[in-house]
């Protein structure tokens, strides 16, 4: 096979190392697992960064509402009208989040896209406001801590391992190539 360029269209949809979006990716998971269960805040955005195929964004939208759910990608293949079709590193608003869920790009071949989302992100947290990301076990691949973000930016963090005792958190540990060691739920204060 040919080598893919880090986000081209056919890396992210017509690669078969890409396991990404549908039922059982670890966004759904997650959102159906424990965000479903947590107190959101009733006004903000909830933003999905890095949509995918927009499986999870459904699902948000469906529990949240339409209205005030978003996503954030650098495609929008079922051409959603929720869905931003814009790089990270190119935004230029600010909007307040009541959920966000950062799942943009791949650590392993872009840790500066990822961070960069979770640094917009945390900023537009509201009070009480709840973000899923990346944990402290890519410090190194950021090359800053999670933990410093999210003291500068007022939040208080755990990381999903907290959780494993949980049925949701047992199966994506269990039955699926994700782990709950590699994420975090971040609140602002």
């Amino acid at each position: 096979m040919k080598s893919l360029k880090y986000n081209s269209f056919d890396y992210w949809f017509n690669n078969p190392k890409q396991k990404q979006g549908g039922d059982n990716y670890k966004s759904q998971i997650i959102f159906e697992g424990l965000i479903k269960n947590l107190p959101v805040p009733k006004n903000g955005f909830c933003i999905q960064l890095g949509v995918h195929t927009g499986y999870t964004l459904n699902l948000m939208k469906k529990h949240f509402g339409e209205y005030r759910t978003r996503g954030i990608d650098l495609y929008n293949v079922y051409n959603d009208p929720c869905v931003f079709t814009i790089d990270i590193n190119q935004i230029k608003f600010n909007i307040p989040i009541a959920y966000a869920e950062n799942d943009i790009g791949s650590i392993k071949e872009c840790p500066n896209d990822r961070l960069t989302a979770f640094k917009w992100a945390i900023k537009n947290l509201i009070p009480n406001g709840l973000l899923i990301t990346t944990s402290n076990v890519a410090n190194d691949a950021f090359g800053e801590s999670v933990e410093d973000i999210c003291l500068r930016n007022n939040c208080t963090w755990q990381r999903l391992d907290e959780f494993n005792d949980k049925a949701w958190a047992k199966y994506m540990n269990y039955k699926t190539v994700w782990n709950t060691i590699s994420m975090m739920l971040v609140k602002k204060i």
